[in-house]
């Protein structure tokens, strides 16, 4: 058998922990020897646990596996003596101390609740610890401990007792002292924690509010009273006046406001004339206050191109589709002869012509009303065709030297 024997210690482990910015601190833990209630209570000994050592209660004895046999580290027993007494039992070799625990790092202190702090790095890996062996002493008296290298303890035999004198069997030696157990290695730090960012600052409560009504208005104007305090809104604003998109639209060329609404063939007509200035348009008689309430007078060149985005000159299907009676088509009031209720809502308005013909004159204000369509009838006639409206209602051919009104319908 070999003299140099693996201690039944169990593998030593170095760990190297790095803890914000700490110095690196390596801590050698191990662990100490089985214990048994009785000899007979030994396990195995095989290959898989050569080298282990058990201490045995009963019979306060250590045992090493070598060879896959337990051999005993206590002392032997003295023989019988000749005419004496048997020797002394040897005392058992002190075994080494179980390390005590480390005392655990201390844990890093939790930062100020805000910005989440950065997470701590991770300590390094640490080394493995060395392993240690029994090697007999040369007088076969005992065992040296020594791990990585270095001797940390020796483990001695009982001796054997000397030959007592011849006469009664002689007291049995005394049981050797239990070994102190080694003092374990102390535990590495804990690595200190990342610091916890602040939480944000709640803002404060805010006050009751003071409940609001609302009402609607005339030309889109909106009025919010909350408490004492009043406000007026638009719906919409044409320019720098407010209308209510839901009866009237704005031309954004000139930022001027038409009625408008849904006539019997259910497309959507200007109920007003056309008043945005052409080069070849005109106001009756030349007066500016004509074409505040009629609207301008057109050639139909100018006519046909004169509707503002969105809208278009209507063809003569559309006049035929939508007409009814005289009555039902005009205005209730500025007619001569007869105003009408407007039950149709077209509100057509006795604007008149403007001749340009054999010199010019203005004619029928008050009287008819003439609308320009954008069909051309060739065959029959080089003029486009037209409504008129005065005691009732008829498609006509308009000469080109006239200037009429001009009524958009809504691109669908």
């Amino acid at each position: 058998m070999s003299n140099k024997y693996a201690l039944g210690l169990a593998a030593t482990a170095a760990i190297l922990l790095s803890a914000c910015g700490d110095e690196i601190t390596e801590v050698t833990e191990t662990t100490g020897m089985a214990i048994v209630e009785a000899g007979e209570d030994l396990p195995n000994c095989t290959k898989d646990n050569e080298g282990a050592m058990v201490y045995a209660v009963d019979s306060a004895a250590a045992y090493f596996c070598v060879d896959r046999e337990w051999n005993s580290l206590k002392g032997k027993d003295g023989a019988d003596g000749k005419d004496g007494k048997d020797g002394e039992k040897g005392d058992k070799g002190d075994a080494g101390k179980n390390g005590k625990d480390g005392d655990p790092g201390e844990k890093g202190d939790q930062g100020e609740k805000g910005e989440q702090g950065e997470k701590g790095e991770a300590g390094e890996n640490g080394k493995n610890g060395t392993s240690c062996i029994m090697e007999a002493l040369p007088d076969s008296t005992g065992f040296t401990v020594i791990c990585g290298g270095d001797t940390i303890g020796v483990v001695t035999n009982g001796a054997n007792g000397a030959d007592g004198e011849k006469g009664e069997k002689g007291d049995q030696g005394e049981k050797g002292d239990k070994g102190d157990q080694g003092e374990q290695g102390d535990r590495g730090l804990q690595g200190v924690q990342g610091i916890q960012g602040l939480q944000g600052i709640q803002g404060p409560k805010g006050e009751t509010g003071t409940s609001c009504t609302l009402s609607n208005g005339d030309e889109g104007i909106v009025t919010v009273k909350c408490g004492n305090v009043t406000t007026t809104l638009y719906k919409a604003v044409c320019g720098s006046q407010p209308y209510d998109p839901e009866k009237r639209f704005c031309d954004l060329r000139d930022n001027q406001l038409y009625a408008y609404a849904k006539i019997l063939n259910n497309q959507t007509w200007m109920t007003e004339n056309l008043n945005y200035a052409t080069a070849n348009s005109h106001c009756y008689d030349n007066e500016p206050d004509n074409c505040k309430e009629y609207g301008r007078l057109y050639s139909w060149t100018e006519a046909k191109t004169a509707c503002p985005v969105g809208w278009h000159l209507p063809n003569f299907i559309e006049y035929f589709n939508m007409f009814t009676d005289a009555k039902s088509m005009k205005s209730t009031s500025g007619w001569a002869n007869e105003n009408g209720d407007n039950s149709s809502g077209f509100n057509a308005l006795p604007a008149g012509y403007r001749q340009a013909y054999n010199g010019t004159r203005f004619e029928k204000k008050g009287d008819a009303a003439f609308f320009w369509s954008s069909t051309l009838e060739e065959d029959y006639d080089p003029n486009p065709w037209g409504m008129s409206i005065s005691d009732e209602v008829s498609f006509i051919n308009i000469s080109l030297s006239l200037f009429v009104s001009v009524r958009c319908v809504k691109d669908e």
